[in-house]
């Protein structure tokens, strides 16, 4: 589901869309298998993959990252009411949960994107003090200042994440 107020590109592709009349008005989905999805996330500059900038390995981990998320959402999402999304969505579209632009991507760099979420097809992120030690909602961004925040001091809508989600050193 998009934010209204968000002008931006967006090519859904590689799914089914599903048109239903919701509590807003008209609600669009996209029902779509997770690698598609990932490949559709828009989160940091697709040329830190070139061996310039280290190589695929900041865009491996942001594949990594984002897949994990998604999962983590379709297994432990709030009921409807207590978000923005409704009962037939588990990620929204918007940097609420991931930037997806689906096929609209612009930019250098869109092939080791490619290869960076090809390279890690069907792998998620597990941590055994996860709620019942699955996968992880990581929380990720492409900058953090020089240190990440412990989740408990971003939202309080997670307490069960407090145990592993704790700030780290993120100097680079």
């Amino acid at each position: 589901n998009s934010v209204p107020s968000q002008n931006r590109p967006c090519e859904y592709a590689r799914g089914d869309l599903h048109l239903r009349i919701g509590p807003g008005g008209m609600d669009l989905s996209l029902e779509i298998d997770i690698d598609d999805y990932v490949l559709g996330i828009s989160e940091m500059p697709y040329y830190w993959g070139f061996e310039s900038n280290s190589g695929l390995e900041a865009l491996k981990a942001q594949a990594l990252a984002a897949r994990s998320y998604a999962r983590e959402l379709q297994i432990h999402r709030p009921p409807p009411g207590d978000n923005l999304c409704a009962a037939w969505c588990d990620v929204r579209d918007t940097t609420i949960d991931q930037r997806y632009v689906g096929w609209g991507h612009v930019g250098l760099g869109i092939d080791e994107w490619i290869e960076a979420v090809d390279s890690t097809a069907n792998q998620v992120i597990t941590h055994p003090d996860a709620p019942n030690g699955t996968v992880v909602r990581a929380y990720y961004s492409s900058s953090s200042g020089g240190f990440t925040e412990n989740v408990h001091e971003v939202s309080s809508a997670y307490p069960e994440f407090t145990e592993y989600l704790s700030s780290v050193d993120d100097h680079w």
